[in-house]
């Protein structure tokens, strides 16, 4: 990661899709990293407490709250696709449908690594739909377009060892002060998120 930052400075955009170990690590090698890269987005987070690994928080910063606190800490403005905007833009049985008939390699290997999480949602939330929590935040990254609403805010990780440890701590109304180091993604252009898995596959 370091390598690639002083390589192409800032020609790469950078997105974390699981625990931020490894860009916590980086920075502490390279403070300077963030201004090697044009921009980092973050799959994480539940920013109103709807976790989905503990009681608040999402796997991702419940796996290292350590790190994500560096991250945001260290890293000047990152943009976060969090689990909760992920649940908003699930995709629905018949964009499924769709999804799953395309007629491709890509096509095939996606029905056959998805068929275990669809089978889990549906035996969990009772329901004929899918949840893309990655493919959304690397979208965001590759057409910023796909965003209709975000809000600049701050925003820190609990390191408490209880149950709000990993909670992702989001200061709405501007109560301690703190710059914005957070783009939180609100809502995305789902036709276009579809249209762009279904280009993905074809």
């Amino acid at each position: 990661m370091i390598d690639f930052g002083n390589q192409h400075t800032g020609q790469l955009s950078l997105v974390a899709i699981g625990p931020l170990t490894n860009i916590a690590a980086a920075l502490i090698l390279d403070p300077s990293l963030p201004s090697k890269y044009k921009n980092l987005t973050i799959m994480g987070g539940a920013v109103s407490g709807r976790g989905n690994t503990n009681i608040n928080a999402e796997f991702n910063m419940y796996f290292d709250p350590e790190a994500a606190a560096i991250v945001f800490q260290r890293w000047p403005m990152t943009r976060l696709l969090d689990w909760e905007a992920t649940l908003a833009a699930g995709i629905t049985e018949q964009e499924l449908e769709s999804l799953l008939h395309v007629d491709t390699k890509k096509g095939a290997f996606f029905r056959k690594t998805n068929q275990n999480s669809l089978k889990f949602i549906k035996k969990m939330l009772k329901v004929d739909m899918m949840f893309a929590p990655d493919g959304l935040a690397m979208a965001s990254a590759l057409d910023p377009q796909i965003v209709k609403r975000s809000e600049n805010l701050y925003m820190t990780v609990s390191l408490d060892q209880t149950i709000t440890r990993g909670q992702t701590i989001v200061d709405w109304f501007d109560r301690s002060g703190k710059e914005p180091n957070v783009e939180i993604i609100m809502d995305v252009d789902q036709t276009r998120f579809i249209s762009m898995l279904l280009d993905g596959l074809r």
